[in-house]
């Protein structure tokens, strides 16, 4: 989500006034998107079931009070998994690719960008981890 004028405090006193009262906010595009009073007074009035939040409004400060509110708080790490790292290299490498016109064969990223030895376990049904981050990789292709 871009950080301007249209998504500044998106989600503001109004927004959460009308939205359902079991609803959670998950945060992990920019800061900027959720004005951080709002947020407070939704959970602190029980507008809202709760937050998840990876983002903050004036990064790099964290607001405490708002981390202790929040369900879960991360320091912006959203991206420091397996699957977002495979899925950040797949853009760059189509999105560069692009630029200078150059066409890629169908599948090759899956040959680099999925990792030979497993260093985190993704659970499932029926379905493999390696699965799992073909699968997001695939989708940037």
């Amino acid at each position: 989500m871009d950080g301007d004028d249209r998504t500044f405090h998106m989600f503001n006193n109004e927004v959460f006034y009308k939205v359902k009262r079991r609803c959670w906010l998950i945060n992990s595009s920019r800061g900027e998107v959720v004005e951080t009073e709002a947020l407070k007074n939704a959970l602190s009035g029980e507008r809202i079931e709760g937050a998840v939040l990876d983002v903050w409004e004036r990064e790099p400060e964290i607001d405490i009070p708002l981390m202790h509110m929040a369900f879960l708080a991360t320091p912006h790490i959203a991206g420091y998994s397996a699957d977002g790292k495979a899925n950040g290299t797949a853009m760059i490498v189509k999105n560069l690719c692009a630029s200078l016109t150059f066409l890629l064969p169908a599948g090759i990223l899956l040959r680099f960008l999925v990792p030979r030895t497993l260093y985190l376990q993704l659970t499932a049904p029926e379905k493999p981890a390696r699965e799992i981050v073909r699968k997001a990789v695939k989708s940037h292709i």
